[in-house]
């Protein structure tokens, strides 16, 4: 088989974020049939050995987890349902779905190399994380004293001619607040934002994508409302595409929708297929949220995106992503993102947003950490990368900072002196249902990773 074939056989399988246990299963039957020594651990990680008699140990790295999105009224279980793909042209793409090719494609490329293992190859240590797409857990909870290694290639990246030599660091950041109600005797209306663009919360976050959450919010920030119910977005790493708002007001708000709309469509010219909708539910007697403003505040008063750009090339270097939004038994519930590549700037914007959200009675139950990864210690490895591409294709791959969160990190925390770089496929609308795989772009990557590999043998 191919990495073509492995990753198209990969999307038969469910394997949403921490429940990867089937994907785990098939493989440790797979890597076994070939004839490697596999073990499986109680995070669902997988991890090979290849044993080829040399000096130098590479980790071939990959998550086998993915962001599960589907189509707006779409029935679909992730839990239990294949995707189903079809192939357009030079594209895999998924019915009404994700793909899973982030990361299905670093696991598919993997297997093809063990199926073909060469002895002109470095020792190989295939490990397949869990958990990614959410909290790395399957990564920080690896047994680190079986993975000796001198470098490491991640392949989690989204274009085939970069190389990337550091990622951001991930802070994942939940608020509560305890809701009180009253009831009253209102108009009543459902304002809803649906099938905005989205995307990758690091990767598209300087794309002018619009968030819904903070739409909706912004639409009646100058009203006097009460907040019935509300929810909106998905995942921390996705940029919401939709939100959905139950409201109560005694003034009336169609123009303020309608003219909203157009200012709407003139800030975002990219989101054609985005929805704004008003329902009118009549007058009712409805339990509302007492200091509703204070939530609508809350959320108008929450700098989302780009915080801080690289002067140079006018890319992200620090954001922060407003992911979604919920009540849930009484306590609103909205988690958040931020993400930087400037080591200092985690524990300031940290407080920054956790004194903010204090500010309007909001608690930080939670935050997580995802370390970032740097280029001081790659050059070798880089290095090695740069002549390879170069020698197969006759230009310059790109050298990149990641503007997202990379298992590197985790590894480079925990392996001393390990050289680290991530390495991808032509992906494109990643974690949303427009997803797609340059089928051209994965047999590239297939070459260039056999040449990187057989440098690293003959140079040692």
């Amino acid at each position: 088989m191919n990495s073509v074939q492995y990753f198209l056989e990969l999307t038969h399988i469910p394997r949403p974020s921490g429940k990867e246990d089937k994907v785990a299963d098939w493989l440790v039957k797979t890597i076994s049939k070939i004839g490697y020594k596999v073990y499986k651990d109680s995070y669902n990680n997988v991890v090979a050995f290849v044993d080829n008699g040399k000096s130098k140990t590479v980790i071939l790295e990959a998550h086998t987890d993915m962001v599960c999105e589907v189509k707006n009224n779409t029935k679909f279980d992730f839990d239990l349902e294949p995707i189903h793909t079809y192939i357009q042209g030079d594209f895999i793409t998924a019915q009404d779905t994700t793909l899973g090719a982030d990361d299905g494609f670093g696991v598919a490329l993997i297997l093809n190399i063990l199926e073909h293992n060469l002895k002109k190859y470095p020792n190989i240590i295939a490990v397949f994380t869990t958990q990614e797409e959410t909290s790395m857990d399957g990564a920080k909870n690896l047994d680190f004293s079986t993975l000796n290694a001198d470098y490491m290639i991640g392949l989690d990246g989204t274009e085939s001619n970069n190389i990337i030599v550091s990622c951001a660091s991930g802070l994942f950041l939940k608020f509560e607040k305890k809701l009180e109600y009253e009831m009253l005797d209102c108009d009543t209306y459902t304002l809803s934002i649906k099938d905005c663009l989205s995307g990758h919360s690091g990767e598209e976050i300087h794309k002018n994508r619009a968030n819904a959450i903070k739409e909706i919010f912004n639409i009646i920030k100058d009203e006097d409302i009460r907040i019935i119910n509300v929810f909106g977005g998905t995942r921390d790493n996705v940029i919401p595409a939709n939100c959905t708002i139950k409201l109560a007001t005694n003034k009336p708000i169609e123009n303020i929708v309608e003219k909203y709309k157009s200012n709407f469509i003139n800030r975002y010219s990219e989101e054609k297929l985005a929805n704004i909708s008003l329902i009118n539910n009549g007058r009712q007697k409805v339990k509302v949220i007492n200091n509703s403003n204070d939530i609508v505040k809350y959320i108008n008063d929450f700098d989302n995106g780009v915080l801080v750009f690289d002067k140079n090339t006018q890319l992200p270097l620090t954001s922060i992503n407003l992911a979604n939004i919920k009540i849930i038994n009484d306590t609103l519930c909205i988690n958040a993102m931020f993400r930087s590549n400037l080591k200092d700037n985690i524990e300031y914007y940290k407080a920054l947003y956790i004194d903010k959200a204090k500010q309007y009675n909001i608690e930080c139950v939670r935050h997580g950490y995802a370390p970032l990864y740097t280029s001081i210690n790659n050059a070798e490895l880089t290095k090695i990368c740069m002549d390879t591409y170069q020698s197969l294709f006759e230009s310059s791959p790109i050298i990149s900072n990641m503007h997202a969160g990379l298992e590197g990190g985790v590894f480079a925390d925990n392996i001393p002196d390990i050289q680290c770089v991530t390495l991808g496929a032509d992906l494109y609308d990643i974690h949303t249902i427009n997803e797609r795989l340059k089928i051209s772009s994965l047999t590239k990557l297939e070459k260039w990773l056999d040449a990187i590999l057989t440098k690293i043998s003959k140079n040692n």
